[in-house]
């Protein structure tokens, strides 16, 4: 005497195969739903990497943003610099030239010659003056006198 009861036989006929068809749609499910995860997965990493990689870049876009703002600042200060040291020389060659004025005035009218502006070239010989064969020239050293005869 067993508790268990025997199913009609015309059920387990019935039964079995709609098991076996369900039991294979949901390993089917299963796989398809590993398939779809694994797909997830992948998808997931992918974008970390990508956001990774995006803020790195937005990372050496601020650092070039600052390093061409400071090179901006330091020509536009190499600028003001170059500029003021432009106004500095045409300062000082304007005071070279009244005191020049002011020597030639003082010495006195000049005799058996015509007045000439004095050059900057030939008060500066060398580099930066006239070149040197626009230099004026020392008189030679006295040497031995020639007889006159």
């Amino acid at each position: 005497m067993g508790c268990e009861a025997e199913p009609p036989p015309g059920l387990t006929s019935r039964v079995f195969p709609q098991v076996e068809l369900k039991s294979e749609e949901v390993k089917r499910l299963q796989q398809e739903r590993d398939g779809y995860l694994l797909y997830v997965q992948h998808y997931a990493a992918a974008y970390q990497l990508h956001a990774a990689a995006y803020q790195q870049l937005l990372s050496q876009k601020e650092t070039l943003h600052r390093e061409l703002l400071q090179q901006t600042q330091a020509m536009d200060q190499l600028q003001q610099e170059k500029a003021q040291g432009a106004m500095v020389a045409e300062r000082a060659r304007q005071e070279l030239q009244e005191a020049q004025v002011r020597e030639l005035l003082r010495a006195g009218p000049l005799t058996g010659r015509t007045w000439q502006p004095p050059c900057l070239l030939t008060l500066f010989p060398g580099p930066l003056g006239a070149p040197a064969s626009h230099q004026p020239k020392e008189p030679a050293a006295p040497g031995p006198a020639e007889p006159n005869g």
